[in-house]
């Protein structure tokens, strides 16, 4: 209010750094009714207005709030839980503290309890409407009890939202409850011992009398040819163990009761053990385990010739997994790989046990190499001998759907298959389609960060920074993109170190999706599809499906997020619903940059059917860990594209040249 009461004016206030800290207080005069306060900050270097909030990252460092009540007892500098204006669980003064609305007021408590850093707490806070109690228990111990005048109370319920782990200081918060009942002490203790790794709670004050029995568990379930170990205990001080009917390899120690070894067998045995006890009295205990047959394990070597139609197979069955393995030899001019029934010739073997052996295989033409593989399976699963394959989930091209106009993947920014490492400036983005539409005018210097899923590269944008390609969607291509339509996908996120505009965009159109304005989610094909929500620092999956004029003369859009379809209308312009220039991190030329980073996009040629756009959104989902709906086909596992061999090597065994003829008899024609 610098021109009176009748003159409201404004004017820039210069602040000398020098002279700081400030201290600012936000006002609103109001006549006779409520006032809601938003009051915003333009950021240095940043043309976005903000929200004064403390606890946005990029509001970091511009304001204070200290422990102590120095500016004032209503601010705190964290708040663990807080419900509507007043109802909170938080520091005061550096303590832990409550504070409860009443009818006139409120009702408050402070611990002398003071906040350790990295120490987890178990805080509980507690109000009993009928007695007047607000109370606050620390680690189970009663801290603060804070008696209050019950006819007070507020008994309508107040309808705001919760509002957990607020401040301006770095937390984690494992778990919040909230009950409509007003615990014991008891209670409260319990519950916080039971949060620990090994709680006290319950405690036995006098040891157990009775017979003597076993006290430890008797049902295991267990795998064949695998470690197992267990201690036997009894009540009192037993002299020996004795069992009987243990699984084969199974050992029981007297002396201890040490149960242990590697079970051979896959079955259910029911062992019987006693402790036995030097006054002659014994404790019985059945027992009952379960164990599982594993898969078997067998290696190959080397064929021997054997004479001119036949080879002798050494080998070797590793593991059996407790269920012996039913062997085949498979032999054939042609490694037919894992596809059993494409093999020329198969011998079995039938059932066959741990250690090594050798079989002899005839039938066979005379001088040819034949490709030898061992199969071995029994009722937990399978073993080949030869090449080891690994299962694709990264595909080529040729494995994408129809279609495809452009590829841009940050693991593999030279197109070559080589990902570039960290800090690494990008200069070209090559496009991995087969058009060779690059991303090549730079501005500022976009560079490799490892902050993908599991350390995988994606290209940073900080802020002044912007990537476009040469390949202009109105060029000579117009008509495919404009009659025909397209299918896009991009995997892009804000960074949250400054500003939050546009991400994929484009130059020559305005065009853009999934990120403006510190929104998320926002579709723009020069008209709005989609408006948005809250921005976060997450990446996501955007996706647009957009007809064109051949398909309507008004096209319908359809866009997408993390595979949820947001938006299905005719919004979009009716000519121009395609970018121009592809464009990261800016539109046109560095207007509304972000700082930003992006994973990953993909553009096809016309409408993709459902299952090859649910087939895209799996292998993106996987590839950078973004949850896709429960009901999606590709939610729990990744979609394969065939397979790599990674090592070893199929083994090869040679006939002998024959110079007299070779008779042999085959089965009856049954004509």
């Amino acid at each position: 209010k610098l021109g009176g009461n009748e003159n409201f004016t404004s004017d820039w206030v210069q602040l000398d750094p020098a002279g700081g800290p400030y201290k600012i207080a936000i006002a609103h005069g109001e006549w006779g009714g409520g006032s809601r306060l938003r009051p915003w900050i333009m950021i240095p270097n940043d043309d976005v207005w903000h929200i004064i909030d403390p606890s946005d990252p990029t509001q970091a460092g511009f304001w204070r709030i200290p422990f102590n009540s120095s500016i004032s007892a209503n601010l705190s500098a964290y708040s663990f839980f807080k419900h509507g204006g007043v109802s909170s669980l938080d520091l005061q003064s550096g303590n832990f503290g409550f504070t409860h609305p009443l009818e006139n007021g409120s009702v408050t408590g402070t611990s002398g309890i003071t906040l350790l850093n990295k120490t987890w707490y178990h805080l509980h806070k507690q109000i009993d409407q009928e007695n007047g109690l607000a109370q606050l228990f620390v680690d189970g111990s009663l801290e603060v009890t804070q008696p209050y005048d019950s006819t007070l109370a507020i008994e309508d319920e107040i309808s705001s939202e919760w509002i957990i782990g607020s401040g301006t200081i770095a937390s984690t918060v494992d778990e919040v409850r909230i009950s409509d009942q007003f615990r014991d002490p008891d209670w409260v203790l319990a519950s916080y011992s039971n949060q620990k790794d090994n709680p006290t709670f319950p405690t036995t004050p006098t040891p157990l009398q009775g017979a003597p029995s076993f006290t430890t568990a008797n049902r295991f379930t267990l795998y064949a040819e695998q470690p197992f170990s267990h201690i036997v205990e009894a009540t009192g001080s037993p002299i020996a163990y004795v069992g009987t009917g243990l699984p084969s390899g199974l050992i029981l120690q007297p002396a201890d009761g040490n149960l242990s070894g590697f079970p051979t067998t896959a079955g259910i045995f029911e062992p019987n053990l006693r402790a036995v006890y030097s006054d002659g009295a014994e404790a019985f205990q059945s027992y009952q385990i379960e164990v599982l047959a594993g898969p078997p394990e067998l290696t190959i070597f080397p064929p021997q010739s054997n004479g001119a139609s036949s080879l002798q197979i050494p080998f070797e069955v590793l593991a059996t997994g407790g269920d012996n393995p039913n062997i085949w030899v498979l032999a054939d001019t042609v490694d037919q790989g894992k596809d059993f029934y494409k093999w020329q010739y198969r011998f079995d073997l039938g059932p066959q046990g741990l250690g090594t052996s050798s079989t002899t295989i005839g039938g066979l033409a005379p001088d040819r190499s034949y490709y030898i593989r061992l199969y071995a399976s029994n009722s937990a699963g399978d073993d080949w001998t030869g090449k080891e394959f690994s299962i694709r989930t990264q595909p080529d091209r040729s494995q994408l759907p129809f279609g495809l106009g452009m590829w841009f993947d940050a693991t593999d920014i030279s197109g070559t298959g080589n990902p570039m490492s960290q800090g690494m400036d990008v200069i070209t983005w090559v496009d991995k389609s087969s058009y060779g539409r690059n991303m090549n005018i730079v501005y500022g210097d976009p560079s490799i960060a490892m902050d993908g899923y599991e350390g995988r590269p994606v290209v940073d944008f900080d802020g002044n920074d912007q990537l476009i390609s040469t390949y202009d969607f109105r060029g000579s291509d117009l008509g495919v993109w404009r009659n025909g339509g397209y299918t896009a996908f991009g995997v892009s996120r804000y960074t949250g170190k400054g500003r939050n505009n546009r991400v994929i965009s484009s130059r020559g159109q305005n065009w853009f999706m999934g990120h403006h304005g510190n929104r998320n989610a926002r579709f723009f094909m020069n008209g709005w599809v989609h408006r948005g929500n809250a921005a976060d620092t997450d990446f996501h999956i955007w996706e647009i499906k957009q007809e064109g004029r051949s398909h309507n003369g008004n096209p319908f859009s359809t866009v997408y997020a993390d595979g949820i379809e947001l938006a299905n209308n005719q919004n979009s312009n009716n000519w121009n619903h395609f970018p121009g220039q592809l464009s990261f991190g800016a539109w046109a030329d560095l207007s509304e940059a972000s700082n930003c980073q992006v994973a990953e996009f993909l553009i096809f040629q016309g409408l993709m059917a459902d299952n090859d756009r649910f087939l895209v959104e799996g292998y993106l989902s996987h590839k950078w860990g973004i949850d896709l709906p429960s009901n999606h086909p590709w939610v729990r596992e990744k979609p394969t594209f065939g397979d790599e061999i990674i090592s070893g090597s199929t083994s090869v065994g040679v006939t002998t040249q024959s110079q007299t003829p070779i008779v042999r008899n085959r089965d009856p024609a049954n004509l």
